[in-house]
């Protein structure tokens, strides 16, 4: 599961997306974020990051979707994977997913800056920020197992250049704290105690 979220970082494709407010609102696959109203789908970018994390694998299903202003340097995506196959230990195929996330951003060139992780009974989420060259990420991602055993990841990523920073951050901000995952946490499966 290490391969999940790899280095084309951000990106989604075909969301149901609507228009509320002037914001865009995506609710499917068991999340949901807002993205700015200025901002347009960017179905390439999703495309492109939807192809790089399932790649040729017949072991996840997945997709993402991708919106942003090119022009003024700022995207975000979210994109969101369920593993085919039946994972074993909850707790050991979290972790794997969470380091996956942040290995295959740091091999794709991003130093990253900050990586937290946190738990509840059935999911385990983290934040990671980094950069690189005149670029700022920002992700947050979540994982867990449905009572099938299947994992489920979902990780929403903001991307903009350093010279946006004050008009990207604060709309960073935003679809960050939009996101939610809506997965149910009565039809996942509990962590394991640490041992």
């Amino acid at each position: 599961m290490k391969r999940l979220i790899p280095a084309v970082v951000l990106a989604c494709f075909a969301a149901t997306a609507f228009a509320e407010g002037g914001d865009t609102k995506v609710a499917e696959h068991d999340y949901k974020v807002v993205m700015p109203a200025a901002w347009k789908a960017l179905p390439d970018i999703a495309n492109s990051a939807k192809n790089s994390v399932l790649g040729a694998s017949t072991d996840i299903d997945g997709g993402a979707i991708a919106y942003g202003d090119t022009s003024s340097g700022m995207f975000a995506m979210t994109i969101w994977v369920t593993s085919k196959k039946k994972v074993g230990a909850v707790r050991a195929e979290l972790t794997d997913f969470h380091d996956g996330i942040k290995s295959s951003l740091a091999g794709s060139g991003i130093a990253i800056d900050k990586y937290e992780v946190s738990e509840t009974g059935t999911r385990v989420s983290s934040v990671i920020e980094g950069s690189a060259a005149k670029l700022k990420l920002r992700a947050i991602s979540v994982g867990m197992v449905d009572k099938d055993g299947h994992l489920r990841g979902w990780s929403t990523q903001c991307v903009y250049a350093v010279t946006a920073a004050k008009t990207a951050g604060p709309l960073c901000d935003a679809v960050l704290a939009s996101f939610a995952v809506t997965f149910p946490d009565a039809d996942a499966r509990p962590l394991e105690k640490k041992k």
